[in-house]
Parts: C-alpha cells; structure tokens; sequence
C-alpha cells in the first residue's frame, strides 16, 4: 500500500495542479491479517461422517485406514491494524458462529499480510 502512495498520489492530481482527482485523506494504509482456523471433533466424541469415509475406504479395498476424523479448514482475513484486536475477533468468531464448543476444539493461525 506504500508503493501505491507513494508512486500514484502525485499523479491523482488534476492536470492545473488544483484540486486533486481523489481525496488523500481518504487514502490509508490497510493491514490485514490471514487467518486459518481448523475445526475438529473433541476426541471423546464419536464423528460418524469419519466412520462413514472409513467404510467407504474398506470398500475400495483400503484395509489399512483406521481412526479418520472428518474437521473443517476455514480462511480468512481480518481487517484491524493491532494484532490484539484480530485475534479477540477470531476467537469470538470461532466461539460463536464457527464452532460448537460443546463438541469441538478449533485453532487458528494469524499472518500478517502487506
């Protein structure tokens, strides 16, 4: 975003040097954080949609697979400037619309994007 202001700013000015085309004030650097969160089953509860996939593997001859667990992999971004404040949205994020805490545990991993 640094690139952007500094090499297009000068040139969003009208031609006659009055009033520029866009407001610089408008303008701000955005810092955005990536999030991954995976989601997956507590280990105590049965995951049927696992045991399911399992049975389907044995059909296909795969004798070998045992104990699959199905989870969820989700990603995206949060826009804030302080990484304090991304992850408190993350977690309130994963603990109320994400996961169901009762049965699920989550993680997740914030990476500053430029």
């Amino acid at each position: 975003m640094v690139f952007f202001e500094t090499f297009f700013i000068p040139f969003l000015k009208k031609i006659d040097g009055k009033q520029p085309l866009f407001s610089e004030q408008k303008i701000r650097i955005i810092n955005l954080f990536k999030v991954t969160v995976i989601i997956k089953r507590r280990p105590s509860i049965l995951d049927p949609q696992g045991k399911a996939v399992e049975k389907g593997a044995a059909h296909l001859g795969l004798k070998n697979i045992k104990d699959t667990r199905i989870g969820k992999f989700i990603e995206f971004t949060v826009d804030t400037d302080d990484q304090q404040t991304a992850e408190e949205e993350v977690k309130d994020y994963c603990i109320k619309l994400l996961s169901n805490p009762i049965m699920e545990d989550y993680e997740y991993s914030l990476e500053k994007v430029s």
